[in-house]
């Protein structure tokens, strides 16, 4: 099963992203109700491993925490993939992060992206598409929002269609409150 960890948007945050993607002019746009914050692509899994995981989730004693919005940027270097809206980083968003990748070592996923770039993914782009970010990118440059406080994640399943991904919440899990 193509899962992964992420941190659900409330529809106001949704709504302001949706509006700085219309400022877009380029790429394929991420669909609103799946805007979200991958802490982490834990790619395909046997259902089994997933559960063993679940259990490990279940038991992480992380804080709740505000989540800050601050910025645009791209992925992919000269060639542009993935236009994103930048997540300012927190020490409690990576100890949350440092502790899902624990409990995934410890039932046996290797991660294939072990750096953490906490962002939301707005569009995918194609190789043509690279020239025309550039003044997405200066125009946003100063976007910043509060997206609010973070009190649970959840386990996600992907399924990849021609029109796009279809996202699935498995579980999730409760932060602690601070």
């Amino acid at each position: 099963m193509r899962s992964f960890l992420a941190i659900a948007l409330s529809p106001q945050t949704r709504s302001v992203l949706t509006g700085l993607q219309r400022n877009l002019r380029a790429g394929r746009l991420v669909d609103p109700d799946n805007l979200h914050v991958t802490l982490t692509f834990l790619d395909d899994q046997p259902e089994e491993t997933l559960e063993v995981l679940h259990e490990e989730l279940s038991l992480l004693n992380s804080p709740a925490f505000e989540l800050y919005l601050r910025g645009v940027g791209c992925f992919g270097g000269q060639t542009p993939r993935i236009v994103q809206a930048e997540v300012e980083p927190s020490d409690a968003l990576t100890a949350l992060h440092r502790a899902i990748a624990k409990a995934t070592r410890r039932v046996g996923i290797v991660l294939q992206r072990p750096k953490f770039h906490p962002h939301v993914t707005l569009a995918r782009l194609k190789p043509h598409d690279a020239s025309a970010v550039g003044p997405f990118l200066s125009d946003e440059a100063g976007f910043s929002h509060k997206a609010g406080l973070v009190t649970r994640f959840g386990l996600y399943e992907s399924i990849l269609r021609p029109e796009g991904p279809v996202y699935h919440v498995l579980a999730e899990y409760e932060l602690l409150d601070t």
